[in-house]
């Protein structure tokens, strides 16, 4: 886990196109950490969230975006269920009612 958190802290002072590849390699860290567990500590929800929604920002690097839009809504939602004090838990539901509108955006132009 501590190299995926160190990926992802590195990439937010990298030049674009590095900072691309690190959130990738931060988001699929975070992916086969969290997937392999049952019982995790609460704030890997929220990283993993933040590196799919970074990756998003990213242009997606070969992610499908409804995938990274689905899982940064369900890892943020699932922090919040297990932190519902957390100080930014505001913040964290603006940006859920953000990302479901770009999810419904992108199923809807995938529609038509």
């Amino acid at each position: 886990m501590k190299t995926a958190f160190f990926l992802f802290d590195l990439a937010e002072n990298m030049e674009r196109e590095q900072q691309a590849h690190l959130y990738e390699l931060s988001y699929y860290l975070y992916c086969q950490i969290v997937d392999a567990q049952v019982d995790y500590p609460a704030n890997w929800d929220k990283n993993l969230a933040l590196a799919a929604e970074r990756l998003l920002q990213s242009g997606g690097r070969g992610y499908g975006l409804d995938s990274l839009l689905s899982r940064s809504i369900h890892h943020f939602s699932r922090y919040l269920q297990r932190e519902p004090t957390d100080p930014q838990s505001k913040a964290i539901r603006s940006v859920i009612a953000q990302l479901r509108k770009e999810r419904d955006k992108l199923r809807d132009r995938q529609k038509g």
